[in-house]
């Protein structure tokens, strides 16, 4: 998979959109086919870029992973998990990625009171997930120890967890073995946020 936090922009410095570009074409030429992003990089950037390169490889050639509940405004990061919000939040992904559907949408970094708030109301997002606009529904893990409440809510389908040399948490835990149920997993951050890379 190819994470596009720093397509945005801003976190890991400036990039030109034609760098951006090139760089996801470059991935897809190399066999990568799963492309993760969020509102929060670059406050939509990210998700652009996205969509007016998977428009030029064909939509349905690639995975579209994006989050919803964490976003900036201005130089501020704010969350929402309220189930409007999270319900507009996929709308305006949607609409930026240039897709009538997202392959997986995860909830950015909730805390466990933010998944259990959003429980007895599906998140708010039944129409979408029921109209297919939304695939696969998960969570991007805030910490590895949230896995257990996780694990045993049945809306949830893919996990996203941190996994690379300086963080093995998750290996305390059933996400890398669990045979209960049958997730998506993603490991996030193999290079730890660019440390691990020397450019941080």
């Amino acid at each position: 998979g190819f994470g596009t936090w720093g397509l945005g922009g801003g976190a890991y410095g400036d990039i030109s959109e034609e760098i951006a570009l090139d760089l996801i074409f470059y991935a897809f030429r190399k066999g990568i086919r799963l492309f993760d992003t969020s509102p929060l990089y670059g406050s939509g950037r990210s998700e652009k870029i996205l969509g007016k390169a998977s428009a030029e490889l064909g939509r349905e050639r690639i995975t579209v992973i994006t989050k919803a509940g964490l976003f900036m405004k201005g130089d501020v990061e704010f969350r929402d998990f309220e189930s409007s919000a999270l319900k507009q939040s996929v709308i305006d992904s949607l609409a930026r990625l240039k897709s009538e559907y997202v392959d997986v949408l995860l909830l950015h970094s909730p805390s466990i009171k933010e998944i259990e708030d959003g429980l007895l109301e599906n998140y708010g997002l039944s129409e979408l997930i029921r109209s297919k606009s939304i695939v696969k529904f998960g969570v991007s893990l805030k910490s590895p120890k949230d896995f257990d409440f996780v694990s045993s809510n049945k809306r949830i389908s893919a996990i996203e967890f941190n996994f690379s040399l300086m963080d093995q948490r998750c290996e305390e835990t059933d996400i890398v073995h669990t045979d209960r149920r049958s997730y998506l997993r993603i490991a996030r951050t193999p290079y730890n946020f660019g440390f691990l890379t020397n450019t941080p």
